[in-house]
């Protein structure tokens, strides 16, 4: 069905903005493309949205059909995260496409809303359904305002300069044909979620918002799930939990089934050590500072043993994972053995002294060259102000030479 309607101009659109293709298309760029071209790739998402959304072809067209296409010329081909789940080229948008999918079979089994009477499960059955639906594709939307920086350039290759996000998509600036995206270094974790509400209206028709607010528990639970407030998200927040944990196994090869029986087995040293990444990155272990998971001395990142291994198996367990040990020493030994963590004589603690402005702590830790976790410099964590001060009998060396035996008196 949508195929048909996929060609026709989004009515809640009022300029239909054409994209010519570059004539010089640098090694590091992407072109920009119309939504068209985008979904065009991914019709099998779209027809089981259409599926599932189980509404006429006028609603589709009117509610979802215009908010995947100005999703996807929002999104372009940028990726979902750094070097988490769907880093890739159009990651962000295979990603969204795949938790509206997943969302709204989990919502097949759910009456709501929850507690209702039969007429009012049936009479708002489609505004739950758009509600589930809307919720998956602007949950990640404030990710290109907030977390990346897009440079835009010209048919020639030319740079044209930084894509404002706050001003519209990039097909709307003059000249733009291609551009090149690079991650906000040191940004703030979970920032696009606030985001979110402000790209809302560019990405869901006015009507379909209008019509969500008219149920004010629905849309209660709506706005806390797009802002990042899963205490009060409800019903909600559970089922798009559900879809988006689903999303991001599948990508980082945390399930079996047809995925994994193409594609090679990711090792668990590799798990590991994207798991720790993004630990870090999001904060959730925190760094250089009173109280911190971890420091960043010189080279290396010297993280409080097992705080780290705990809330590194707790991540892969939520993330699909299975298979994980549940001995820290295997843990320390897989690290070990792939240069993750850098022995202390033969054990993978470390006994030092974290010593930063007001405090002081000693503490057994993990020790990591931060260049096993990011290759590139610029990338690293930034410097702890403090001192991690290990002691001279904790250094390993190499054994003394073994001693003559003392002469027998005679």
């Amino acid at each position: 069905m949508w195929s048909a309607l996929f060609r026709r101009r989004d009515p809640m659109r009022p300029v239909s903005v054409s994209v010519q293709p570059p004539e010089v298309l640098r090694a590091d760029c992407l072109p920009v493309r119309s939504a068209q071209d985008l979904l065009r790739a991914r019709r099998d998402p779209i027809n089981r949205i259409d599926e599932l959304a189980a509404t006429t072809a006028t609603h589709f067209q009117r509610y979802y059909l215009s908010a995947l296409q100005r999703f996807a010329r929002w999104v372009q081909q940028l990726p979902a995260s750094e070097s988490h789940h769907h880093a890739n080229a159009g990651g962000l948008l295979d990603h969204a496409l795949e938790v509206a999918v997943t969302a709204l079979q989990i919502r097949l089994g759910y009456l709501l809303p929850l507690g209702g009477v039969p007429e009012d499960i049936a009479r708002d059955r489609d505004r739950w359904t758009y509600a589930v639906f809307s919720a998956a594709l602007v949950h990640d939307a404030g990710k290109p305002a907030v977390d990346q920086r897009v440079t835009l350039f010209d048919r020639g290759g030319r740079e044209l300069g930084p894509w404002n996000p706050w001003s519209g998509d990039m097909a709307e600036v003059s000249g733009a044909v291609a551009y090149r995206t690079e991650f906000v270094r040191q940004r703030q974790y979970r920032l696009h979620e606030k985001a979110a509400l402000l790209i809302a209206p560019r990405i869901l028709p006015t009507e379909g918002l209008a019509w969500l607010a008219e149920d004010r528990a629905c849309f209660a639970m709506w706005l806390a799930y797009a802002s990042g407030d899963t205490a009060q998200s409800g019903v909600l927040g559970e089922i798009m939990g559900r879809a988006d944990g689903h999303s991001v196994a599948r990508n980082l090869g945390a399930e079996a089934g047809p995925r994994a029986a193409t594609t090679q087995a990711v090792p668990l040293w590799e798990k590991l050590v994207t798991a720790l990444r993004h630990l870090i990155e999001s904060q959730e272990l925190p760094l250089n500072r009173n109280g911190a998971a971890g420091w960043r001395g010189g080279d290396d990142l010297w993280l409080v043993s097992k705080r780290t291994v705990d809330a590194l198996r707790l991540h892969l367990s939520q993330t699909g994972h299975q298979g994980i040990p549940t001995q820290n020493d295997r843990l320390f030994d897989i690290l070990q053995e792939h240069g993750i963590l850098t022995p202390c004589g033969d054990r993978a603690i470390w006994r030092a002294e974290v010593r930063g402005e007001g405090y002081a702590h000693t503490l057994t830790l993990l020790r990591c060259p931060a260049s096993r976790l990011w290759a590139d410099r610029d990338r690293w964590p930034e410097a702890f102000a403090g001192d991690v001060a290990v002691p001279e009998t904790a250094t390993p060396t190499l054994p003394p030479p073994a001693k003559a035996a003392a002469p027998t008196e005679a």
